[in-house]
């Protein structure tokens, strides 16, 4: 099995048209992600988005340098939502979205059933990264995805903690979030 990563793929001439499409109808679900968000999380308000733009691996850049995608790599593409829950002083809660990989829907789910599931804690095709401040490693379709958040707000279910501990946000809110970014993957297809 082999993943490749190349700029050439996002050529508006000489690209591959599915994957240029594929791009181009994720980057309009995201937009409504806004309303997701509130949906998930009565009560946010200010809410900001701060895109990563995605960025590609040439084939000799992948050769020289396999991925791992335990770490913090650079190479992929990303959405941060910062917005404020109401028992916050400020914006201080966030959630993000992080697109890993991208290949033919079956190549992304052997080599996620093979490589990078971690635990069956977290909804369908998810992973959870870390029993205590995991993030959510998922699959739909094309994609290999991480979903991850927290914040200092304080929910009712979390009043013995004060704010919510990081276990909440993976346990409660990111399946939520993992759900919708699902969805929105299936219309992309």
């Amino acid at each position: 099995m082999a993943v490749i990563y190349t700029d050439a793929f996002l050529d508006p001439k000489t690209g591959i048209a599915k994957f240029n499409s594929l791009v181009t109808k994720l980057n309009g679900e995201f937009q409504k992600t806004k309303d997701d968000i509130q949906a998930i999380l009565p009560g946010a308000t200010d809410i900001r988005e701060e895109r990563q733009v995605v960025s590609t691996r040439t084939i000799e850049e992948f050769a020289a340098n396999a991925p791992n995608f335990n770490d913090e790599s650079k190479f992929g593409g990303s959405c941060l939502y910062l917005f404020q829950l109401p028992s916050e002083p400020h914006a201080r809660s966030r959630v993000w979205v992080r697109i890993l990989a991208v290949a033919d829907p079956a190549l992304i789910e052997s080599y996620y059933n093979k490589v990078l599931y971690v635990s069956p804690m977290g909804p369908e095709h998810c992973g959870v990264t870390g029993l205590f401040e995991g993030n959510l490693r998922c699959y739909a379709g094309p994609l290999i995805f991480e979903a991850g958040g927290f914040g200092t707000a304080k929910f009712k279910e979390t009043a013995e903690f004060g704010i919510a501990p990081p276990f909440f946000w993976r346990d409660k809110i990111l399946p939520e979030l993992v759900k919708s970014i699902a969805a929105k993957l299936s219309h992309s297809k």
